[in-house]
């Protein structure tokens, strides 16, 4: 992990200390102040692959928003919902939206076309260099462009990580791209991403020593302030005094971000990092629920230290060959494998059973963030997460499993079920402009009305 040393900070900032030269606003500060006030928003994508059965997802009632109406906080939750049912206050259940024309693989390129909204490119169809992405991923679109969520000084722009990479090919593990339009291939080491986040607590020999290194994380932003305020001091015995006006608003701002800073750091919630990593293989249905929980743990861990902002992940990959039987009472085989048996009322069961697994882990992570206080809320106030699935049921494009959860700070209001007949792209478009990125549509245009109606606000 990079470390802010003063040196480091006069080098990449500009020199402080030339006459009223110095009065342009470092890059750090100019790019701390142009974040919203208040605690830091983030924005995550979680994947849940080709488990669920329509008839068992879909809510009765709620609003027909194309119809105007409905309304929207009453309805009943399908079956397969009913694990989300603690945090439906802070969720919207999406229905009704589809993708046409998808080409190529039906569970890679669906991925693709929600994460993206546009076709895939296949220069080499039937060789295996199929199902490329054509557009960046919406989290990565966030990462770069959102001026709600990007910030100079957090050391990961984003996390990508899979529960289990298992599948044929590359296109089946990926939901993000980057701004080249290239896959980024997701991490399926818990370890691995641990270590890099938290290199300098996972060496700790004790957990007063872990902890103190994981404060050391976070006020390590409040260190290069201090540094930035005495230096701005120094020039206020130097500078002309027409132009101490302008220093002055300098300060006020920096000793402004302290505070929110002071305020961040002193909620006495204890940082919990994962454990007994070491030993989890990976792609091993045996250690699948060890392996989420990790995953989980560390976005948590790296959303209260401010090492990022915008995390994707996925629960396994479009063509899972997850056993739920290696680990419990559940379904023996693929997940993939099985949505391929008849479709029958055991086959529906067995994948509702894997369905349901997956929500109450999603349930479990959203409480956990709705339990942290921050400034003006909760972790959870701060944090829009987007759950999808890629088929509506088998090799399906209708009525695609959505929902967004939190991110009551950034526009979203929960308790609600809506209903569209829309693509998918409406719900990204409706995903940019709440996150401020500063883009007119999202994906393919051939499949864009709009951004979805009264998804947020």
């Amino acid at each position: 992990m990079t470390r802010l040393t003063r040196r480091r900070l006069m080098v990449t900032t500009g020199c402080l200390g030339a006459g009223t030269a110095l009065l342009g606003t470092p890059a750090f500060l100019r790019s701390s102040l142009a974040q919203p006030a208040g605690a830091p928003k983030r924005f995550m994508t979680l994947f849940l692959p080709n488990s669920v059965i329509r008839a068992r997802w879909v809510s009765q009632g709620g609003r027909d928003v194309d119809a105007g109406t409905g309304d929207a906080t009453q309805f009943t939750r399908g079956a397969l919902a009913e694990p989300l049912a603690p945090v439906q206050p802070q969720m919207t259940l999406i229905h009704g939206t589809y993708m046409r024309e998808v080409q190529g693989d039906q569970h890679s390129s669906a991925q693709i076309r929600v994460t993206t909204g546009a076709d895939v490119d296949m220069p080499n169809e039937g060789g295996g260099g199929g199902n490329l992405p054509t557009a960046p991923s919406i989290d990565t679109l966030a990462a770069e462009e959102s001026p709600l969520i990007r910030a100079a000084d957090v050391p990961f722009k984003q996390l990508v990580m899979s529960a289990d990479t298992r599948g044929p090919s590359l296109h089946h593990r990926c939901i993000s791209s980057d701004m080249s339009n290239a896959f980024i291939a997701p991490d399926n080491e818990p370890r691995v991403v641990f270590d890099r986040l938290f290199a300098d607590a996972s060496t700790a020999t004790s957990s007063e020593e872990r902890q103190r290194a994981l404060e050391q994380l976070k006020l390590r932003k409040r260190s290069v302030l201090d540094f930035l305020t005495s230096d701005l001091q120094r020039l206020d015995r130097r500078i002309p005094a027409a132009q101490r006006p302008k220093l002055e608003s300098h300060l006020q701002a920096v000793r402004a971000l302290e505070t929110a800073l002071e305020r961040q750091t002193s909620t006495g919630v204890t940082i919990e990092l994962p454990s007994g990593l070491d030993a989890l293989q990976p792609n091993r249905s045996a250690n699948h629920p060890q392996v989420v929980q990790g995953f989980l743990d560390i976005t948590k861990a790296a959303f209260q230290l401010d090492l990022t902002r915008v995390v994707s992940f996925s629960f396994g990959t479009g063509n899972s060959a997850v056993s739920f039987a290696d680990f419990g009472d559940g379904p023996e085989g693929g997940v993939h494998d099985i949505a391929h048996q008849n479709q029958n009322t055991d086959t529906q069961d067995r994948l509702s059973a894997i369905t349901v697994w997956y929500l109450e882990r999603v349930t479990e992570f959203v409480q956990a963030l709705a339990a942290i206080p921050e400034e003006d809320g909760t972790m959870l106030d701060n944090t829009l997460i987007f759950l999808f699935s890629e088929v509506g049921q088998w090799h399906e494009h209708e009525d695609i499993p959505m929902a967004l959860i939190g991110g009551k700070n950034l526009g979203h209001v929960g308790g609600r079920c809506l209903r569209y007949d829309r693509h998918v792209n409406d719900v990204g478009m409706a995903l940019v402009q709440a996150l401020g990125i500063p883009r007119t549509s999202f994906g393919d245009e051939r499949w864009l009305q709009g951004a979805a109606p009264e998804l947020f606000g």
